[in-house]
C-alpha cells in the first residue's frame, strides 16, 4: 500500500485578488450574522469600556493603576506613546490644550484608530465608511516619523521640550 500524502499548499493569493475577493478581503464577513453581531458588539463593548475607565479614572494621579512605561522607567526617555493616556484623557474630557501637550501624536492617532474601529465594525453590516487615504510613502515614513519623534523627545532644550510628555503649556 502507497502512503498518503497530504495535498500541497494553495497559493497565497496575489495583491489583486486579495482586493477582489470577499472572502479574502474580509474572512470575517463570510461567517454568520450572529458572529459578525458578537464580534461587532464585542469590539464596541470593548471599546467603549475602556474610553470609559480611560474617562474615569485619571492617568495624571500615580495612584491609579495604569501600567508604567518600560522604556522611561529603563532609561528615564520618553518613547512615541508616553503621555498617551493622559492625552486620550484629556481629549475625553474635551481638553485639547492639555492633549496636545501630553503627546501630540495621540491627538493625531488616537482619532484615527478610533475611525478605523468603527469603520471594521461597520464593515461587519455591510456599511462601507471612506477609507483613509494612506499615501504609499505612509509605510517607510511612519517608523521614521517615530524615531525623530522619540529623539526629539528627548532633547532637553527649549524648543523641543514642547515634545517632552512632562511638560505643560
Amino acid at each position: 500500500m502507497a502512503p498518503s500524502f497530504p495535498p500541497p499548499p494553495s497559493p497565497p493569493p496575489s495583491p489583486g485578488e486579495a482586493l477582489t475577493n470577499p472572502t479574502i478581503a474580509n474572512p470575517i464577513r463570510s461567517t454568520g450574522p450572529v458572529a459578525r453581531w458578537v464580534l461587532a458588539g464585542s469590539a464596541l463593548a470593548g471599546s467603549a469600556m475602556l474610553a470609559g475607565y480611560l474617562y474615569l479614572v485619571d492617568p495624571n494621579n500615580p495612584l491609579n493603576a495604569y501600567p508604567k512605561c518600560p522604556m522611561k522607567a529603563f532609561t528615564g526617555i520618553d518613547c512615541p506613546g508616553c503621555g498617551g493616556l493622559r492625552a486620550t484623557n484629556a481629549m475625553l474630557h474635551g481638553d485639547f490644550r492639555s492633549a496636545i501637550d501630553h503627546n501630540v501624536l495621540a491627538v493625531i492617532l488616537v482619532p484615527m484608530m478610533a475611525y478605523m474601529v468603527l469603520r471594521w465594525i461597520m464593515a461587519q453590516f455591510g456599511k462601507e465608511l471612506p477609507r483613509i487615504p494612506w499615501p504609499s510613502w505612509t509605510s517607510w515614513a511612519l517608523p521614521i516619523g517615530l524615531v525623530v519623534f522619540t529623539v526629539l523627545r528627548a532633547i532637553p532644550n527649549t524648543p523641543f521640550t514642547f515634545f517632552n510628555s512632562e511638560t505643560s503649556i
